[in-house]
C-alpha cells in the first residue's frame, strides 16, 4: 500500500496545519490537520483491509491478422467496499499489440479493452495492473497479475492473380530457353524441317536408322523459394519489414493454393521452413511459419577470403532452388551480387518494399540482370505490380 499524489498532499497540508496550529494557536487550523489525518487513517483502513483480488484475461480470438483488431475481456473479483479501480496499460500487452480505445466497464467486474494487432508473431499478454484507490483517491495498493493470454499474429497476406505466381514459374522451367533445349524430355519424334539439330537423339536415331529429335518437357518448376532479408539495415524501420513479411506471406499462401512447393528462407537467420508440392497450408500455418522471422542485426558470414550477406542455411538453400524471390526493403549491393552468383537469372525475382529512394538505389543492378519489382508503399500496390509483370520476358 502507497500514498498517492492526492494523499502525499493531505499528509503535508496535515503536517503543516498541525504546526501551525501548536506555533499559532490557532485551534481552526488543528481541525483542519485532525480531519486531514482522519480521512488518510480511514483511506489505509478500507485499503489496506480489502479481500484480496485478482484479475484474469481472454482474448476473444487466438490467431488475429496482422492490423486486425481485437478485444480482451479483464474480469476481476470484488474490490472491496468503497474502493474504485484504476487500471495501468503498459508494455506488458505485448510489444506489437497496441491499445487502441479506453477501458469499458461491464456489470459483474468485467472491463473490454479493445487492441489492435500491428506487428507479426506470438505474443504473450499480460492483463493491465489493476490499481485500488479509496473514494478520495489518498490511497492505493496494486494488484499483482499473473495470468497472461498467448496470441498468433500473422502476416496480412494480399490475394495474388491466379496466373500471377505460376507465369514466374513456367519463366523458370527446364526446356523454355530460347533454343527450346534443356536436360530433361519425355519422348522422342521424327525430325521436321526446321528442327534446331542441337535437339537431336542421336542414339535412338542410330538404333532406328531414322533421324529422332527429343521432345522437351513443357511443365513449370513445381518448386519456389521465398527469400526473407532480415537484415535490420535493409529497411528505412520496422514497418516497411512488416509490409514485406505480408507479401512474402501472399507468396507462401498462392504456392500453397496452386499446389506449388515453397520453401521460406530466411538471408543470415538459421531458419527454413517448407510446404511439400500438394499439401494445404491453413491460415495458422503461414501465422507459425513468419513467426521466428524478425529484424537482425548480425553481422555478416565469413566465408574463406570474405564476408557473405547469406547465412549457410541460405547459401545451401539458394543452392537447390530455380525460382527465387527475395522480398526486402532497400537491399546493399553485396546481396545482390551474391543471389546473382548464386541464382540464374531468370529464376530471380527482387521485391523491394520501402520508401521511393529504393529505385535509384537498384535500378543500376536491374539494368545489368533482367528486372526487378520496386514498389514504394505496401504488399496490396506491389501484388499488382507483380500480377502485371507475370510472365514478362527476363
Amino acid at each position: 500500500m502507497s500514498l498517492t499524489r492526492t494523499g502525499v498532499g493531505v499528509l503535508v497540508t496535515t503536517v503543516l496545519s498541525g504546526v501551525a496550529a501548536v506555533v499559532l494557536a490557532a485551534p481552526a487550523l488543528g481541525v483542519v490537520a485532525g480531519a486531514a489525518a482522519l480521512a488518510l487513517l480511514v483511506a489505509a483502513v478500507l485499503v489496506a483491509t480489502a479481500p484480496q483480488a485478482f484479475v484474469s484475461l481472454c482474448l476473444d480470438v487466438s490467431v488475429v491478422r496482422r492490423g486486425e483488431y481485437l478485444t480482451a475481456v479483464v474480469e476481476t473479483t470484488a474490490l472491496g467496499p468503497f474502493l474504485q479501480a484504476e487500471w495501468e496499460l503498459g508494455a506488458a500487452l505485448g510489444p506489437g499489440i497496441e491499445v487502441s480505445g479506453p477501458l469499458e466497464r461491464h456489470a459483474g467486474g468485467r472491463w473490454s479493452l479493445p487492441l489492435r494487432a500491428m506487428r507479426h508473431g506470438v505474443f504473450s499478454i499480460v492483463p493491465p495492473a489493476l490499481v485500488r484507490t479509496d473514494l478520495f483517491g489518498l490511497c492505493r495498493s496494486r494488484v499483482v497479475v499473473t495470468s497472461t493470454s498467448r496470441i498468433l499474429v500473422r502476416p496480412a497476406e494480399v490475394p495474388l492473380a491466379r496466373t500471377a505466381l505460376s507465369g514466374f514459374m513456367r519463366a523458370v522451367s527446364p526446356g523454355r530457353g530460347p533454343s527450346g533445349d534443356g536436360d530433361e524430355f519425355d519422348t522422342v519424334r521424327r525430325y521436321e524441317p526446321g528442327d534446331d539439330i542441337r535437339r537431336i537423339h542421336w542414339p535412338n536415331s542410330a538404333r532406328s536408322g531414322e533421324v529422332l529429335v527429343r521432345r522437351h518437357v513443357d511443365s513449370p518448376v513445381r518448386e519456389l523459394v521465398v527469400l526473407q532479408d532480415t537484415a535490420v539495415s535493409s529497411y528505412e524501420d520496422a514497418e516497411y519489414f512488416e509490409r514485406a513479411i505480408d507479401f512474402s506471406a501472399s507468396l507462401v499462401h498462392s504456392a500453397g493454393e496452386r499446389g506449388i512447393g515453397v520453401r521460406l528462407v530466411a538471408t543470415r537467420a538459421e531458419h527454413v521452413w517448407s510446404l511439400p508440392a500438394g499439401d494445404r497450408l491453413a491460415p495458422y500455418g503461414i501465422g507459425q511459419a513468419f513467426a521466428p522471422i524478425v529484424l537482425e542485426d548480425l553481422p555478416p558470414h565469413r566465408l574463406p577470403g570474405h564476408a557473405s550477406p547469406l547465412g549457410r542455411v541460405a547459401r545451401e538453400t539458394l543452392g537447390r532452388g530455380t525460382a527465387v524471390v527475395l522480398v526486402t526493403g532497400a537491399p546493399p549491393r553485396d546481396l545482390l551480387d551474391a543471389l546473382t552468383a548464386a541464382v540464374p537469372a531468370r529464376g530471380l525475382r527482387v521485391v523491394c518494399l520501402g520508401p521511393q529512394r529504393t529505385r535509384t538505389e537498384v535500378t543500376g543492378w536491374a539494368r545489368s540482370h533482367g528486372g526487378v519489382l520496386v514498389d514504394g508503399g505496401d504488399a496490396r500496390v506491389a501484388a499488382a505490380q507483380w500480377t502485371a509483370w507475370a510472365g514478362a520476358p527476363r
